[in-house]
């Protein structure tokens, strides 16, 4: 028994569902921007030490980038705002 599928109406929907969440997760990006430490100071209301200082003790996460600067992304200094003082702050060093 030969049965012949036809892919191409599945194909179509799943290249629409690809593109559509490729778009969210590029909009999340953009409203979850990369900050310097002089951004996550002013964001957070503390000076660039105290960044510097909670980014070497692992308190604040931090990523390097290309050119080696530190930068941590502004839902980490949401989540290292919110968290309590007996909870790690942040995911370690990326």
């Amino acid at each position: 028994m030969n049965v012949a599928l036809d892919l191409s109406e599945l194909v179509e929907e799943l290249e629409v569902i690809v593109r559509r969440v490729v778009r969210e997760e590029l909009g999340e990006r953009e409203h979850d921007p990369w900050l310097d430490a002089e951004a996550a100071g002013a964001y957070l209301s503390m000076s660039t030490g105290a960044i510097q200082t909670a980014w070497t003790r692992g308190k604040l996460v931090c990523h390097l980038s290309e050119t080696g600067q530190r930068r941590v992304r502004r839902s980490e200094c949401d989540a290292y705002a919110t968290a309590s003082d007996d909870e790690p702050r942040g995911l370690g060093h990326g």
